[in-house]
């Protein structure tokens, strides 16, 4: 009985213990992911602000404290391209390397998120440009831009919203064999949108 007695109360405090590094576990959890998510506005915010180094700052710490979040990589990589403007010629084609990373990282943390793939459908765009300041096209970026594009119409062609999103961006970046097959969809599911959305 006695024994009994010493069992019953070294399980009970082993129950309580994993009862408490539970919560305390938990809790650790939820707090990480909100001061990632407070970094990850912190950094839109900064961005709108023009605080380049801040929102750069802010958006990569959101990564950091929380890597299955697309729109975490997303706005890094968004800080990331107005960071462009300020990177060394030499230093551009690694940077523009690391936003695709981003980018990519962005979709292989929810592959099924419509919202994640059309909101990434701009800044392939802007990744495309030779540099922000021009309309002048980066040849490579360009192609996967367009790579990035076909796919999303593939797997969305039954959705006009995505297709006039595309549209709207190959027109942009002068696909004009693409945005005459995405147009085609359009055409098939929406014939109103062509004329008023695309041109």
């Amino acid at each position: 009985m006695q024994g009994q007695k010493q069992m019953n109360k070294k399980a009970r405090v082993i129950l309580i213990l994993t009862i408490w590094a539970g919560y305390f576990s938990m809790s650790a959890i939820f707090v990480q992911r909100y001061v990632a998510d407070v970094s990850s506005e912190k950094a839109m915010e900064l961005l709108s602000k023009g605080d380049i180094q801040g929102a750069t700052y802010n958006a990569g710490r959101a990564v950091l404290l929380n890597k299955l979040e697309p729109s975490y990589y997303r706005n890094k990589a968004r800080v990331e391209i107005a960071s462009l403007v300020l990177t060394d010629l030499g230093a551009y084609d690694s940077k523009k390397s690391q936003i695709l990373e981003d980018l990519d990282l962005s979709l292989a943390a929810n592959r099924n998120n419509l919202v994640t793939k059309r909101n990434l459908v701009p800044l392939y765009y802007f990744l495309a440009l030779r540099d922000l300041t021009s309309k002048e096209l980066d040849d490579e970026y360009t192609e996967k831009a367009r790579a990035y594009y076909s796919e999303l119409k593939r797997d969305y062609k039954n959705d006009a919203g995505v297709l006039v999103l595309i549209a709207r961006y190959e027109k942009k970046l002068g696909l004009t064999e693409d945005l005459a097959d995405t147009k085609k969809l359009i055409t098939v599911l929406r014939p109103d949108l062509v004329d008023w959305a695309i041109n």
